[in-house]
């Protein structure tokens, strides 16, 4: 099949406006990946994200003139193939400089390959242009384009779209790979599809000498997507996401659609600005490590600080030097941790900070080496005891603060499994989460005692993890079902009963206020006030090589946690319950505040609970019986399973939305692109 409309040929030279915008286009995003590679100041990254949006514009506009110039892009090869080896050539300089060269390889590769693969879709839409009775074209184009009208058909396209909802129906019941594998190999050629039939579509309308069906296509895509946009403003009383989804979707199409490569520009930025490297929390030393401290006369305490996430600050914007780094440290401490707040409002001499991002019990006091969660990072209670005595060897912490349990729990599973599509409210995963607590349990009673044997001098306080909903009913910022949020609240109030129960046995103090600081401060997911304390979805960059931190996987650990906001609710929760702690000191004395404290041993005798067995085991990698451990057990395996067998029947009604706002963007292109072929050319030319 041929179209009548007058094609044109250019072939370019080194200087030609398409090799010169190719160029510009590929250099700016270099500059704006290096710029974010190497961490530069907002006004540098403001100032490289600008001039790709002028370049990237530049290059769109281009290539636009020449699509509806009936242009052929530029035809050097050996500049085509130039440009496109520069984003390799750029990597391994920087790899060879900076870091490993296979991260930047990999990562310029990847660039090379995409921007690769959108051309080579505008090729074939050139061939399609052309058709096969074209005077000029190449045997090679007519060839192609005998193979294009026979294979990129509407029935294609559907056994795609059916393949591809086939492979989200095989994950959770194959292996993983096999169903990535097969949804990779039938969603990649999609857009080829979508260029190669849009180009047809596009030359039909065209030469239609019918202006009514032109029409048709105009106002029936622009009504579908208007539907499809009003179907997600109301879905916002539960999901904002599904709006920002369904207008993601129609821009998306529109590009694909009319072959601007406006889409690859637009990915390559995204990719770029979430692999900025986030800006260290600057702090004064002596707040954080007894090692950089200078001493000080009078009573001000020194405060151990072990744990989790919980602990460590996760869900903050900016994290200590070297404690956010993919491939690395992940320990992601911040300064606006509530310990190190609590630290700060007690006038703390010293605050050793060891609570780490991701710690199970048996990283507080496991076996060295076998135990450690990062190169360097020890066993948190050997650590900080070290630190400790390498300051002074007398010296007795004032108190001790940590959470643990949570990972051990399978919190992890918990976000992968429950805060998806369907409802977490299943006895097939239920029993999980639920039958490991004995063991977490175990676990708990272990950890507490053996820090309370390292530190017997030192009172501990344990805070429970925080309620992190106000209402079961769901809402915008936390779009997953009441099931699952009724589930997430009632496996928490669980363990932090468990919590408390073993602190109680072993001496330590709960401190109960925290359960609710967030709700008592109106920060809790889903209440009236709209400024949450804890983040839901939050993507956040990360440090570390370029592989790493250009993965998109990596920008999501902030989810799920504590913000600044909450982190001080916590804080002011922490400190309200210290400072309503009294105890009887004899001869009509009180003490209160954190002189009322005492140590495990103490506070026992003093509550008149049995002392504990001795020698209780400590959880460790070799003898750990937890079922959500990493390397054993096979409760996470289970859940994510599980959760992956739901995505295909869950995802359904929202895929088919944006099915049908992709479909009504689809029309609505092809006839604003038709009817800008037919002002230009006239029906008569078609």
């Amino acid at each position: 099949m041929s179209d009548s409309r007058p094609t044109r040929r250019f072939r370019g030279s080194f200087l030609h406006p398409d090799a010169v915008r190719l160029l510009a286009f590929i250099v700016s995003v270099m500059v704006l990946f290096l710029a974010a590679r190497q961490g530069q100041s907002q006004a540098v990254m403001y100032a490289a994200f600008g001039g790709f949006l002028v370049v990237a514009t530049f290059w769109v506009h281009g290539l636009d003139i020449n699509w509806v110039e009936l242009r052929a892009d530029f035809r050097n090869k050996w500049l085509l193939l130039g440009a496109l080896a520069l984003p390799v050539v750029t990597s391994v300089a920087i790899g060879l400089r900076l870091e490993s060269l296979r991260s930047t390889l990999t990562l310029g590769v990847l660039i090379s390959t995409y921007v690769a693969a959108g051309l080579g879709i505008r090729k074939l839409r050139w061939i399609v242009l052309q058709g096969d009775g074209a005077s000029d074209a190449r045997p090679f184009d007519r060839a192609v384009n005998a193979v294009l009208r026979v294979a990129f058909r509407w029935q294609v396209l559907l056994a795609t779209v059916v393949l591809a909802y086939g492979s989200l129906w095989l994950l959770g019941r194959a292996p993983t790979w096999v169903a990535v594998l097969a949804l990779g190999l039938t969603v990649a050629p999609v857009p080829a599809l979508l260029g190669v039939i849009s180009e047809r579509r596009i030359m039909a309308l065209t030469r239609d000498t019918a202006g009514p069906r032109l029409r048709w296509w105009i106002g029936g895509g622009a009504a579908v997507v208007a539907l499809s946009v009003a179907i997600g403003l109301i879905s916002l009383s539960q999901t904002r996401y599904l709006l920002a989804l369904v207008v993601v979707v129609a821009l998306l199409t529109w590009a694909i659609t009319v072959g601007s490569l406006a889409d690859i520009a637009a990915a390559l930025a995204v990719l770029a600005l979430m692999g900025v490297t986030p800006g260290s929390q600057e702090v004064k030393p002596e707040v954080l490590s007894v090692k950089a401290s200078t001493p000080k006369s009078g009573p001000e305490p020194v405060i151990v600080s072990l744990g989790d996430s919980y602990s460590s600050g996760e869900g903050a914007a900016r994290y200590l030097d070297e404690t956010n780094v993919a491939g690395g440290n992940q320990c992601r401490r911040a300064a606006t941790a509530w310990p190190v707040l609590v630290a700060q409002s007690l006038g703390a001499h010293r605050l050793v900070f060891r609570a780490c991002s991701g710690a199970r019990a048996r990283n507080l006091v496991g076996q060295p080496q076998d135990d450690e969660q990062y190169a360097g990072e020890g066993i948190q209670v050997t650590r900080a005891l070290d630190e400790v005595r390498a300051a002074d060897p007398w010296l007795n912490p004032s108190l001790v603060v940590l959470s643990i349990g949570g990972n051990d729990a399978g919190f992890r599973q918990i976000g992968s499994s429950c805060l998806s599509l369907g409802s977490c409210n299943d006895d097939e995963v239920t029993q999980y989460f639920f039958g490991n607590l004995a063991d977490v349990e175990s676990a708990l009673r272990a950890t507490y005692l053996a820090i309370a044997d390292e530190f017997p001098a030192s009172p501990i306080a344990v805070m429970p993890y925080p309620d992190a909903f106000a209402t079961d009913a769901g809402c915008a910022r936390a779009p997953v079902e009441s099931g699952d949020i009724r589930f997430v609240r009632r496996f928490t109030a669980r363990l932090d009963g468990l919590i408390e129960k073993v602190a109680t046995e072993t001496g330590v103090y709960y401190v109960g206020p925290m359960r609710t600081a967030l709700a008592d401060s109106h920060l809790a997911l889903c209440d009236d006030s709209g400024t949450p304390g804890l983040n839901f979805l939050d993507l956040r960059g990360v440090g570390g090589a370029a592989q790493n931190r250009f993965n998109p996987g990596n920008w999501i650990h902030n989810s799920l946690h504590p913000n600044e906001r909450g982190h001080a609710a916590l804080a002011t929760a922490f400190t309200g319950w210290l400072s309503a702690q009294t105890r009887d000191a004899g001869s009509e004395k009180e003490i209160s505040g954190l002189g009322a404290l005492l140590p495990p041993a103490a506070k026992r005798q003093a509550d008149g609970v049995e002392d504990p067995p001795a020698n209780v085991p400590v959880p460790t990698k070799k003898s750990t019986t937890l079922c959500f451990e990493q390397d054993g057990g096979d409760c996470g395996p289970k859940a994510d399973a599980w959760a992956l067998r739901r995505l295909a029947p869950g995802a359904t009604l929202p895929l088919i939305l944006l099915l049908v706002c992709a479909g009504g963007a689809w029309a609505l292109s092809i006839g604003v692109s038709a009817a800008r072929f037919r002002r230009r050319y006239g029906p008569a030319a078609s």
